[in-house]
């Protein structure tokens, strides 16, 4: 198959690792592996690299991290931007997959539709719907992300009502920003979410009035476009290096929040609200649309850039309702309160849905051995490894800082762990559980509606090297140890 044109070839060669997804993990394994001499390859659905940045278009998307710390470390973000815009982190990394002699090595517009693997040969083998298409592979590499890809959430019990509106409906994450469609229109956007508040003041350049709609306030942490540590540094001890020293500085930065969050909520909480209530206007209700009912990190925390979310609310070219929806007529959102938003257009910015089978993507059968895979029949291992599934690492970043972090310390265990299984004769390695078994332990993670509705289709966690990791920094050391017990080679 050729990676520029995706064309089909009825069976490929043995592979070392199979990658599964073309985005930031994709391209990291994809570096890490070819730099190891593992031979492999990347199956990608769409026609460009990307990922979420291909998939997802809505107008203002951007990072909702700093930049320093979602760039590769071998392949340095040497712009001023810190909080990146969706198309330019596209072309960072199409542009760093080109340099790293990646490229050649992606099927573009390939569909796996199955995977299933042998104990008797020791291998996966991935197939594409139509069966024209088969790779077999010594070790599968799963970085496809943790959400459905080309749908959005939408309440059950919107559906009943949501069809009676007279004008368009629109999920962002399915939709191809088109100014057109809301241009000097009133728009209701729905959510209090990372999206939401990146459309708002986005889509309030170009429609006459763009009201949020929201069951209850969010935190947002708001931070400079273009900051001031990267040109600082760069003047000093050249660009590559102070790419590198700020994502140092910056990951640190992030723990020390998160470690303020976690352990004087109240401190956290007022230095977030202090700075959001001194850019929005005297007279804005800031208690009922501002004050949220969790604590900091409960749930993920919104970047706001250039508190542009504020401005547009100062400047009245934006406005707030904090209330539920009721229903939907022909006019706009019935409240539940009584009252009635008017909208030319809707945005039902309400998040995704979590894959029902991680870390597979939903709709893909996978079988081991003939046997169906199902999630909670499993337990997660070092947050990169499934138990009882054999040659198989998967990337999930982290919820509480830089997804490419986590994308990195996956994608170099797994060439380790390739070149490992080479070195010594090894054609099988899976994690299994002590005799007896262990405890199973809640997962420490956000209470966000899309995680809520996933637990289902999750792993099992428990304690230890069993539980889910979130902290780069202890990820790092123990994933760079001796290859623990649990681990079975054969």
């Amino acid at each position: 198959m050729s990676a520029a044109n995706g064309s089909a070839s009825s069976r490929q060669q043995m592979l070392d690792v199979l990658v599964l997804g073309g985005g930031v993990s994709g391209v990291s394994a994809g570096y890490h592996l070819k730099r190891g001499g593992v031979n492999f390859a990347i199956v990608e659905r769409k026609s460009r690299l990307g990922g979420t940045w291909e998939w997802i278009k809505f107008p203002g998307i951007r990072s909702d991290s700093d930049m320093y710390t979602y760039m590769f470390p071998w392949h340095p973000w040497t712009s001023d931007q810190t909080i990146g815009d969706g198309d330019d982190i596209q072309r960072y990394v199409e542009t760093a997959a080109a340099k790293a002699g990646i490229v050649p090595h992606v099927h573009f517009n390939t569909h796996i539709a199955s995977l299933h693997y042998s104990s008797k040969t020791r291998c996966w083998t991935a197939s594409t719907a139509d069966g024209k298409t088969t790779f077999t592979a010594r070790l599968l590499l799963v970085a496809s992300g943790y959400y459905e890809h080309g749908k959005g959430y939408t309440p059950s019990e919107w559906r009943s009502s949501i069809g009676k509106f007279k004008g368009p409906v629109i999920h962002p994450q399915v939709w191809q920003d088109d100014v057109s469609v809301y241009k000097n229109k009133h728009v209701v956007v729905i959510g209090s979410g990372a999206t939401a508040a990146t459309v708002v003041p986005a889509m309030a350049k170009h429609a006459k009035h763009v009201t949020m709609l929201q069951r209850s306030p969010g935190y947002y942490a708001i931070a400079p476009r273009y900051g001031k540590l990267f040109p600082f540094l760069r003047k000093v001890i050249g660009a590559y290096a102070a790419a590198h020293v700020s994502r140092v500085i910056y990951m640190l930065l992030g723990l020390w929040f998160g470690f303020m969050c976690h352990y004087f909520p109240g401190v956290a909480k007022k230095q977030l609200l202090g700075a959001m209530k001194k850019e929005l206007p005297s007279n804005f209700d800031f208690d009922k649309h501002c004050a949220p009912r969790y604590k900091p990190w409960d749930q993920r925390i919104c970047l706001i850039t250039d508190a542009d979310w504020m401005k547009v609310i100062g400047d009245g070219n934006a406005s707030v309702v904090t209330d539920t929806v009721a229903s939907f007529d022909a006019t706009g959102v019935k409240l539940g309160s009584g009252g009635h938003v008017d909208a030319d257009v809707i945005l039902t910015a309400t998040g995704f849905d979590m894959i029902d089978q991680m870390p597979f993507q939903t709709g893909v059968d996978v079988r081991i051995d003939g046997k169906k895979y199902v999630p909670q029949d499993h337990y997660l291992y070092n947050s990169l490894m499934i138990s009882d599934v054999p040659n198989m690492v998967f990337v999930m970043g982290y919820f509480k800082a830089s997804w490419t972090l986590k994308a990195e310390h996956a994608a170099a265990h797994a060439t380790a762990l390739a070149q490992h299984m080479k070195a010594k004769g090894y054609t099988q390695v899976v994690p299994r559980l002590p005799p007896g078994g262990i405890k199973e332990v809640s997962p420490d993670v956000l209470e966000a509606g899309y995680v809520k509705r996933g637990m289902g289709g999750q792993p099992k966690t428990g304690p230890g090297r069993w539980s889910l990791a979130q902290n780069p920094l202890s990820d790092f050391v123990r994933l760079n140890a001796p290859w623990p017990a649990e681990l079975k080679f054969e």
